[in-house]
């Protein structure tokens, strides 16, 4: 049988040392509680930070990825994509793992990397946020919002197969 991802968590951490984990998206993690996950969130001493996330399987097995990031469960629950902000998670040189412009990656159900999402040639300066599940021609992929620059607000939907690492243009633009 192959393991599914059931629930993504994010793990926190106070500077007074309490433990926070958060569970963000998966079976039962309901759109309307996300202002109380995050007062929790807000509650733990500050600076607070996150350390990377869990994911609970089908079998109740958690799987720790110790990567401060932005997961987002894949389509199929064959793993997550992970967007890494500025400086969340750097090197010991102090550079950025998953540095601009290909700052997400995708990760198994088991926690290993699968690949690092590559824009290509595309002008994109980042990857911003996840839209959501497409549909229609990129039914079942996840749709990326991207920046093409520094300042830029992400208005293009870029598609991401799970099993491929490059993103595929919708033409689709969302403004904010």
């Amino acid at each position: 049988m192959t393991r599914k991802v059931e629930i993504v968590s994010d793990v926190w951490l106070g500077s007074d040392g309490q433990r926070l984990v958060i569970p963000v998206e998966g079976t039962g993690v309901a759109a309307e509680d996300a202002l109380a996950r995050r007062a929790q969130v807000l509650a733990l001493a500050e600076p607070r930070k996150i350390l990377g996330c869990v994911l609970t399987l089908d079998d109740g097995t958690e799987v720790s990825i110790d990567a401060p990031m932005l997961p987002a469960l894949l389509p199929d629950r064959s793993g997550i994509l992970g967007i890494f902000p500025p400086s969340w998670y750097i090197n010991e040189a102090g550079d950025d793992v998953f540095g601009f412009p290909n700052n997400a990656a995708v990760f198994n159900v088991d926690g290993t990397l699968r690949f690092q999402v590559n824009v290509g040639k595309e002008p994109i300066h980042h990857i911003a946020l996840v839209y959501g599940v497409l549909d229609g021609k990129f039914s079942g992929m996840l749709g990326l919002h991207v920046a093409f620059g520094a300042d830029c607000p992400p208005e293009q939907i870029y598609a991401l197969d799970s099993a491929v690492p490059g993103l595929i243009p919708t033409l689709h633009t969302v403004r904010f």
